[in-house]
């Protein structure tokens, strides 16, 4: 999902910048099975919480990854989709203060 390069070195969300801890979130990510994007979302009808990841890499172009659990498909990087969010929000969860 964050595209196969060496490692990530950081990961941000909002004005938040992730420098280490993070790489069992881009090995989630990469590990889901993926289709070409699409770039459409079918909503649930549920107020929408969604997070939007900037992956940065030493070579290459930064990867910006959304992430909305109420939308299918539930992962979107412009490039690539995957339907099932549940994994990577359990681990969005663990590396993230409280919104």
């Amino acid at each position: 999902m964050t595209l196969a390069r060496p490692a990530a070195r950081d990961v941000s969300y909002r004005s938040m910048m992730l420098d280490h801890g993070f790489q069992s979130l881009i090995d989630a990510l990469n590990a889901l099975r993926t289709t070409p994007t699409t770039s459409s979302c079918q909503g649930d009808g549920s107020q929408a919480t969604f997070y939007e990841l900037l992956a940065r890499f030493d070579q290459g172009p930064d990867v910006l990854v959304r992430i909305d659990p109420h939308c299918a498909p539930a992962i979107d990087n412009r490039s690539v989709q995957a339907a099932d969010a549940n994994s990577v929000m359990q681990l969005l969860g663990q590396l993230l203060p409280p919104r």
